[in-house]
């Protein structure tokens, strides 16, 4: 009886030191996450450009237009554009603000008879 008291007593500080360290694992994480999420901003910010600004870039697609992704590479910024049939890429030159070109991405239609 002796052996079964002392092996409660051992599982139940075995639990509760496991809930004290995964509340201070909660607790010591949320620090970590709060300083990541300001570098995070920090990363995301595009440094201005002494240059002149370009004003509005017009990429003339239907009101079904729906923007699917935008990547900014180097000078380059590229605009994945989707909605009322295949997808269009968008080249724009970043420091002009000149559209470079556009992709239109056709669907695969399978001819494959079954």
């Amino acid at each position: 009886m002796r052996a079964l008291k002392a092996l409660v007593l051992a599982m139940g500080l075995f639990i509760l030191l496991g809930v004290a360290l995964l509340a201070y694992g909660l607790f010591a994480g949320v620090g970590k996450q709060e300083q990541h999420d300001e570098k995070a901003g920090e990363l995301l910010q595009i440094p201005a450009t002494s240059g002149p600004g370009f004003g509005t870039v017009s990429l003339d697609e239907g009101p079904d237009a729906v923007l699917v992704q935008a990547i900014l590479e180097e000078s380059v910024l590229l605009v994945r554009v989707g909605g009322g049939g295949a997808d269009r890429l968008h080249v724009i030159d970043m420091s002009s603000g000149r559209r470079l070109g556009k992709i239109v991405l056709r669907e695969e239609h399978s001819t494959l008879s079954e």
